[in-house]
């Protein structure tokens, strides 16, 4: 059996979906290498599974070179205004079993005031905005005619497309959704994200054989929204890196030193764009005295995302004189480092499929405050105090007990390093080889 992954989202800064595809590619090959391998055969275990990644080579490098000086990643960038979406309904899917439409006027309303963007209409999207559009559509458009060419010439048995969105192929389809925000949310997400999910997305329902997600939060959003069927939805936990664990003081000294840091700082890690909800823990934390925001500052780790206007003049304004620290994105060690001498995580999103960066912090020892949004509960479970996204004086007292009460921070740690390496990355990858021949079997005996 051959199966290509889709790794074009893994060549940009890694975030979310970036980390899920890098990893799970990488511990794939590792159980691939260790199922094939001569010692570990059995005459009922299949012979040569091959992992393909697309792109490779020249295209790869092609690819980088066209988002590194066509689409950067800048505070300026991302200070642009939203275009409203006018349309009732960003997705409609019609088949054989289910009519469901899924509604976005009545959920802009119900969201925060801080998340409802630009009234600028999507006719008045810049020249800017539409020459970006269409460079991406042309590049996208030439990627996906190589796709193809590759496929034939590999003679691939299966095509996993890791995010979201497939492309053109006839081969059985594996998509894995990472959430349901940009359908649900639109306001969160640029324009063109959202009119192509708009365009495809039902036909990535329609064309998926078999539909991978990362928690069962999500998995039960897909049933109730998209009207999938449950057997066709395997959840499938992203997993903690093996290198996050403790690092030598003399490297962590180092790190520290030359990012301007010293030990129990208070640690945000993620996008900053609207629906990490930043602005929440930012005013939190304004709340607390001088002395403590002195002492213990709010760092505040991530690329620049999208609509991020309301963060970039929050902390062009107020930043230094709350002792708010904005570092761009870090290096995977360097983050390690961050997380294992942080007082605290703090992540109040409003939103998450999974939320990748408390189970971080958790196994690197660290205790983390979280919002109740989305997966959060069900994936940390009793490892983290949780409240409400909204609620601006609970975080405040969360964060100043925290930061007062040792012993009860000292408390919140217990076992949470080994809850964090129950998350694995090897049995992430394990339960997505099922899926690929359980798929391979079905599609044999259908022939």
């Amino acid at each position: 059996m051959k199966i290509v992954i889709n790794k074009i989202a893994a060549l940009e800064r890694k975030t979310g979906v970036g980390y899920y595809i890098q990893n799970l590619t990488e511990s794939l090959q590792l159980l691939l290498h260790n199922t094939n391998s001569p010692a570990s055969l059995t005459s009922a275990s299949p012979m040569n599974d091959q992992l393909f990644t697309y792109p490779n080579g020249w295209v790869k490098e092609a690819v980088r070179y066209g988002r590194r000086i066509f689409f950067p990643s800048s505070k300026a960038a991302a200070a642009l205004p939203a275009p409203r979406i006018e349309n009732s309904a960003i997705l409609k899917l019609d088949n054989q079993e289910h009519d469901h439409k899924i509604e976005t006027k009545e959920q802009s309303a119900s969201c925060p005031s801080t998340l409802s963007g630009s009234t600028e209409s999507p006719s008045r999207i810049s020249w800017k905005q539409r020459w970006r559009h269409v460079i991406r559509s042309a590049a996208r458009s030439s990627c996906q005619k190589h796709f193809r060419y590759y496929c034939q010439q590999n003679r691939i048995d299966i095509y996993h497309e890791p995010n979201y969105l497939p492309w053109p192929s006839d081969l059985p389809i594996i998509t894995t959704i990472l959430d349901l925000s940009v359908l649900l949310y639109p306001q969160w997400h640029p324009f063109d994200r959202v009119k192509s999910y708009e365009k495809h997305f039902a036909e990535t329902i329609r064309r998926t054989s078999h539909f991978l997600t990362i928690s069962d939060f999500c998995k039960m959003q897909m049933i109730r929204q998209l009207g999938i069927h449950p057997n066709q939805i395997t959840t499938t936990y992203m997993g903690v890196r093996p290198e996050l664990t403790p690092v030598a003081l003399e490297k962590t000294e180092s790190v520290l030193r030359s990012l301007g840091l010293e030990k129990d700082f208070l640690l945000a890690v993620g996008t900053l764009e609207p629906r990490k909800n930043l602005i929440t823990i930012f005013k939190a934390f304004a709340d607390l005295p001088a002395s403590i925001r002195e002492k213990h500052p709010l760092v505040v780790v991530g690329g620049w995302g999208w609509q991020a206007g309301e963060i970039a003049d929050y902390l062009d304004r107020y930043g230094k004189q709350l002792a708010i620290r904005h570092i761009d994105y870090v290096d995977e060690d360097s983050l390690v480092i961050l997380y294992q001498n942080a007082a605290c995580l703090l992540y109040p999103s409003h939103y998450e499929g999974f939320g990748l960066p408390p189970i971080e912090m958790l196994a690197c020892g660290g205790c983390v405050l979280s919002s109740t949004a989305g997966a959060l509960r069900e994936v940390l479970g009793q490892h983290a105090v949780f409240f409400d996204p909204h609620d601006v004086p609970a975080w405040r007292e969360g964060i100043w007990r925290i930061l007062t009460d040792l012993d009860y921070r000292q408390s919140l740690k217990k076992n949470g390093i080994s809850f964090a390496h129950s998350y694995s990355w090897n049995r992430c990858a394990e339960q997505t080889l099922g899926v690929y021949r359980s798929l391979q079997k079905t599609q044999r005996q259908a022939a």
